[in-house]
């Protein structure tokens, strides 16, 4: 654009100033939230199914820490 400019100019990059006043307006970043909590402990009511895929699964998700709670039927 200063080549083409039919008089001298000089570019001026607004960006920076930009960047800042946002920064004034919302403030710093805050550190991200993980995506699970690291204390993170799956609660199932039926053992049926846990045994091998399904716990390497859960476990890849962060989620090693399995309990298995027994859940009485109301009409049983």
């Amino acid at each position: 654009m200063v080549r083409l400019a039919p008089w001298p100019a000089a570019w001026i990059d607004p960006a920076p100033a930009i960047a800042r006043r946002v920064l004034q307006l919302l403030g710093p970043d805050e550190p991200a939230a993980p995506a699970f909590p690291t204390e993170a402990v799956v609660v199932l009511t039926s053992g049926a199914g846990l045994a091998g895929p399904l716990r390497i699964a859960l476990a890849g998700y962060g989620l090693a820490q399995i309990s298995i709670e027994a859940m009485p039927l109301a009409n049983a």
